[in-house]
């Protein structure tokens, strides 16, 4: 059992190194050059074209490029968006704030948020309504698939999107006799 839990560990080093080979891969060969989509159909001077390039690391050795990404991977930084300047990752497109899930707690009672929303996989459901239910929040709309367990004191909607899109379907095909 231990030598095929370390083949696994093992297995898990050429495993990522493959990953991110494929990753920063696609990312290159992707036609067009980032520096060029910046600069539109008017073009960009020489000057301000090296200055970009070299701000983003594009004008460094392909193999240095890769170590610095697998670097930033490791570290959780997933680098800046090109159009709204922001860190990737830390607000959505609407401008809503992304928070790591073990902050829950400290921005829940910080911001005084007592209504949760939970739509994730059915096999991380009950987890992430456990972490929901340690930050102090009591009320809890559910999208997740499957049953759920909450504490006598916490208030938990499950919305079934089965069973909804299930009753439209059959009200659109009551309607559909073709009478018409």
């Amino acid at each position: 059992m231990l030598a095929f839990l370390l083949r696994r560990v093992a297995l898990i080093i050429p495993t990522f190194i493959g990953v991110t080979l494929i990753a920063f891969a696609l990312i290159h060969l992707i036609p067009g050059d980032p520096v060029e989509n910046l600069s539109g159909e008017r073009g960009m001077d020489p000057a301000r074209r090296e200055r970009l390039l070299h701000e983003f690391g594009l004008d460094r050795p392909l193999p240095v490029q890769y170590v610095e990404y697998v670097g930033d991977v490791l570290r959780g930084d997933l680098g800046t968006s090109l159009t709204t300047h922001e860190k990737v990752g830390q607000e959505s497109r609407g401008g809503v704030p992304i928070h790591d899930i073990n902050d829950l707690k400290k921005i829940a009672r910080r911001d005084g948020i007592r209504i949760a929303v939970i739509a994730v996989p059915a096999g991380a459901a009950q987890n992430v309504l456990n972490l929901v239910v340690a930050a102090g929040i009591k009320a809890i709309l559910n999208f997740s698939p499957g049953a759920l367990e909450v504490p006598p004191d916490v208030k938990l909607k499950s919305v079934d999107l089965t069973v909804s899109l299930e009753s439209l379907s059959f009200f659109l095909a009551q309607g559909d006799t073709g009478d018409e």
